[in-house]
């Protein structure tokens, strides 16, 4: 079988319109696009902040979302985003647009989306194990230090304490009644 050589061509840009004005729309994310976005997400989506627009969160889903769609519409159109007003991120009509318009935008979120689950599984593992490892620690430190609180005038009362219960379990009566068992006689068959 003879062997032919694909060549991807950047599609060309669309044309859009929101509220009668234009603009255009480049329907594909390329790999390093992807690449960039995705990195870009998960430094915004897990960023340890001292504020957070949801506190009681421990993600910053809703930043990572805006400066996600803040990215692509850097990255597919031509609009100026330096005066664009926040609200657009949240008009569902001017984002649909443009996300339905990028052929492989679906499979960039379920990519996305996987990542993001990976990254939250292996926080929870670590966490899981750390908690672990902690408490096995703590427990260690607490035997290490009722040891180390043990003095060797303690140790010596404990052993006298231990040998005087020994003498008496032996002298008591309950040991010295037990009955010794029986030899067994075998018979050997002539």
């Amino acid at each position: 079988m003879d062997k032919v050589k694909l060549k991807l061509e950047a599609p060309k840009p669309m044309p859009l319109f929101y509220d009668g004005i234009e603009f255009e729309v480049t329907p594909f994310l390329g790999s390093s696009e992807q690449l960039f976005l995705i990195y870009n997400y998960v430094e915004d989506y897990f960023e340890q902040k001292d504020t957070r627009v949801i506190p009681a969160s421990p993600f910053n889903y809703i930043e990572a979302e805006y400066n996600l769609l803040n990215r692509i519409i850097q990255l597919t159109t031509n609009i100026d985003v330096s005066d664009l007003d926040k609200d657009f991120y949240v008009d569902s009509y001017f984002v649909e647009n443009i996300v339905d318009s990028i052929w492989n935008y679906k499979d960039f979120r379920k990519t996305l989306a996987n990542i993001v689950d990976e990254i939250k599984q292996e926080r929870q593992l670590e966490k899981s194990v750390g908690q672990t490892v902690d408490s096995l620690v703590k427990q260690g430190y607490d035997i290490l230090n009722k040891f180390a609180e043990i003095s060797p005038e303690s140790i010596e009362k404990a052993k006298e304490a231990g040998l005087e219960l020994l003498e008496k379990v032996e002298k008591s009566s309950i040991l010295g009644n037990v009955p010794k068992p029986a030899s067994k006689k075998v018979r050997t068959a002539l």
